[in-house]
């Protein structure tokens, strides 16, 4: 990300949006196929997730109401 900003805050009741710009760069994830574009999403939300060894050992105990498999 290249910069970005907050332009209104909307804290007050007669002016309550929240304004911001941000200006990026993104590398590539447009491409043309003949008459057709073709966004790459993946691009847009970034890498996956990649879990240390360290953060693998549970501290907290995990509220779920139900029983559940995956």
């Amino acid at each position: 990300m290249i910069s970005f900003g907050v332009d209104k805050m909307g804290l007050q009741h007669n002016d309550p949006d929240f304004v911001y710009h941000t200006n990026f760069i993104l590398d590539g994830p447009l491409k043309h196929a003949g008459n057709n574009n073709i966004l790459e999403t993946g691009k847009l939300i970034g890498g996956q997730l990649e879990i240390k060894l360290e953060q693998r050992d549970r501290k907290v105990d995990i509220y779920m109401p139900y029983a559940r498999s995956f």
